[in-house]
């Protein structure tokens, strides 16, 4: 009988010129339900050694709010500008996803806040969770929020939260604290449950499953949505320190890695891995320019990948392709 060896591989799609379109600082990707790119950047504003403070307050307000668009949306055929939205509101744009309604979750880490917003609304904000610049640790504050994700059967909302706390927290659709899980993780073998940036969230659906980017631990976790608990670690040589961000399609899970340390071997890529048994299956990185800090990273069912970069100000368009080879045993 025939064997079907699956063979995938994911490029560069070389034609596409949304590499091209030069915003700020891209922080976060997501996907609406047209399959057009959403794309979070921002603008002339800058995370750098200036911008906050040892109790992470935010030093640059003197500066305003970002006057551009921080939102735009991307045709992802053509790389035009179809709509844009989220001017005078944000500080340093982080994390973006997009919930079954099309709402826009967003973080900023100067505000230390999350927003969702109606993109069709000129209204402002839909709701606003934490405090106005006033990093916190308990239920009404974060500290650096970085990723949001919505789980589309109840509304659940998860927030990864983020550079300074080391903790998940949970809301009800309307945005009511429900609980949170996590603690900073010590020393060179952080147990289950700990955190040390969790960066990126990743929910998988019909397993009730969120998997999270701990990123300074170079690791994925996977935790029960209802219950909270422990699944599992993916975790391999090759992410080298750091894990920046996760995406999730049936059967897959994609990530990107950062920046070698002086001296390590890992070179900066994005990853494709077998969700169930968690192997890579595929590396790939980019034609044009180069990664530097791939941020963000979404990926569609039908195989598109998109990554970006916070330091080359760049969004790059993938493709998944499929090779069969048929093999007589």
């Amino acid at each position: 009988h025939h064997h079907h060896h699956h063979d995938f591989h994911v490029e560069e799609e070389l034609d596409w010129p949304g590499v091209y379109l030069l915003p700020g600082q891209v922080s976060g990707v997501a996907l609406d339900s047209k399959n057009n790119l959403v794309i979070f950047h921002r603008g002339d504003h800058v995370w750098d050694g200036n911008s906050f403070d040892s109790k992470f307050v935010y030093q640059q307000r003197g500066l305003g709010p970002i006057e551009e668009d921080t939102i735009l949306v991307i045709d992802p055929n053509n790389a035009e500008i179809l709509q844009s939205s989220g001017k005078n509101l944000f500080y340093l744009p982080h994390g973006l996803s997009i919930d079954t309604d099309g709402n826009y979750w967003v973080t900023d880490v100067a505000l230390h806040q999350v927003f969702k917003l109606d993109p069709h609304s000129k209204e402002g904000p839909l709701l606003i969770l934490g405090r106005s610049m006033q990093p916190g640790s308990d239920q009404n504050h974060f500290c650096q929020p970085t990723d949001v994700a919505v789980e589309p059967s109840t509304g659940a909302v998860f927030v990864s939260d983020g550079y300074c706390n080391s903790r998940i927290v949970q809301f009800s659709p309307s945005g009511k604290f429900v609980t949170q899980w996590g603690e900073e993780s010590s020393g060179s073998s952080p147990r289950p449950g700990q955190f040390s940036v969790p960066h990126s969230l990743a929910l998988v659906p019909h397993l009730d499953q969120l998997c999270v980017a701990d990123r300074e631990n170079g690791r994925i976790q996977c935790f029960k949505t209802d219950t909270k608990e422990f699944v599992r670690e993916i975790k391999h040589a090759s992410f080298g320190r750091n894990v920046f961000a996760i995406s999730y399609i049936p059967g897959f899970l994609f990530a990107v890695n950062g920046k070698p340390y002086f001296g390590d071997q890992e070179p900066v890529q994005g990853f494709v891995m077998n969700f169930s048994s968690g192997e890579i299956i595929d590396v790939f990185k980019p034609v044009r320019k180069h990664f530097d800090m791939p941020h963000d990273i979404v990926a569609s069912e039908d195989g598109t990948v998109y990554i970006g970069d916070a330091h080359t100000n760049t969004v790059w368009k993938f493709t998944l392709t499929e090779k069969m080879e048929h093999r007589s045993v």
